[in-house]
């Protein structure tokens, strides 16, 4: 199928036919999906500290260290800080580090197979969503109330929000002794998901952005949808804070948009990307993820360095399609966080 809007062109009509061409059109893409879609992310702040609270040596049989921190920084309306969790191995050396948005604030909960991770020699930087602004429309809370807004229709809606702090953990994390630089990752399942694509799209320090059942608005193409999947009225129906008001404007007619998903996961090109499905998820599209994958490849390839290796043939419940630097899994199942995931995550950071 041909996709749409044309990735390799740009928004006057040329092709984009270089690597040189392809900073301008990467730049004109995410101001695009800043202003249309996510909201217009605030500048980094000048310096970012982090204090370790509390210390546990003894966690995983010993096998892992765990430190309560606070991530803080300045922000024009004063300091703001939030609470992190870092998980690494106990074993001396650098470690690859997942910051994780997390759902959950427990160090043991569903999403998070915590030893299996420290066993395969990974850390984690954990951060609880909520933590950093609540999942609803009240935009003087946490970090939300941190920033003036504009109220132009491109002010940052939350997805922008926990995508800035997952930076701003990272800015920290990677002064750390413990953490290998060159093997960052950010990682959320379902709107985390969508918030790992943003953070990961804008961030070029993560060298593995992971979206887990991200959907709509996420992976998934949207001018092509299947079966019950969530649509742009829907997900702005129910959530119009997580994005701009701009993009509110999308929900009759999607089609109108100058942009399509695969805009946001070509903005990782040439970095890694790994997009998971669930089979059973129907609501996060598996098959509109996978065409993202298709229609975001010319970027990697532009740039010399194999995309997606799959097709538009439906991929097979459990299959890993990962021959290139995007790859995808369907895993068996519903909508879920599992073990299967994380260790398809760890094997390509261990490639």
């Amino acid at each position: 199928m041909r996709f749409q809007p044309e990735l390799m062109t740009f928004a006057d009509g040329a092709p984009v036919v270089s690597a040189e061409d392809w900073k301008r059109r990467r730049a004109e893409m995410l101001d695009l999906l800043s202003r249309e879609e996510y909201g217009i992310t605030p500048p980094a702040p000048a310096a970012v500290r982090g204090t370790v609270n509390a210390v546990d040596e003894k966690c995983c049989a010993g096998h892992a260290v765990i430190e309560d921190l606070t991530v803080s920084f300045d922000t024009p309306k004063g300091g703001y800080s939030f609470p992190c969790r870092f998980f690494r191995p106990a074993s001396e050396g650098k470690h690859p580090l997942f910051v994780f948005l997390n759902f959950f604030p427990e160090v043991y909960n569903k999403y998070f197979p915590l030893e299996e991770i420290i066993d395969g020699g990974f850390a984690v930087a954990a951060i609880y969503y909520k933590d950093v602004t609540h999942d609803d429309g009240d935009f003087t809370d946490g970090i939300a109330g941190m920033y003036p807004r504009r109220g132009d229709g491109t002010d940052w809606g939350k997805i922008g929000m926990w995508a800035f702090c997952a930076s701003r953990a990272a800015d920290y994390f990677l002064t750390r002794p413990e953490v290998d630089a060159d093997r960052l990752a950010v990682i959320g399942h379902s709107r985390l998901g969508k918030t790992a694509l943003w953070a990961g799209a804008q961030d070029e320090r993560f060298r593995y952005v992971i979206s887990n059942d991200s959907g709509c608005s996420g992976a998934a193409y949207e001018r092509e949808k299947h079966g019950s999947s969530e649509t742009v009225a829907k997900i702005t129906g129910k959530f119009p804070f997580w994005f701009c008001d701009n993009f509110l404007r999308y929900a009759k007619d999607p089609d109108e948009r100058p942009f399509d998903q695969h805009f946001l996961l070509s903005l990782i090109a040439p970095r890694r990307l790994a997009v998971n499905s669930a089979s059973l998820d129907e609501w996060a599209d598996p098959l509109g993820e996978q065409l993202s994958c298709v229609a975001c490849s010319p970027a990697w390839e532009l740039l010399g360095v194999r995309g997606f290796t799959g097709g538009e043939t439906p991929a097979k419940v459990g299959e890993l399609l990962s021959g290139g630097n995007v790859q995808y899994y369907l895993r068996d199942g519903t909508h879920f966080l599992s073990r299967a995931d994380w260790q398809i995550y760890m094997d390509m950071m261990s490639e």
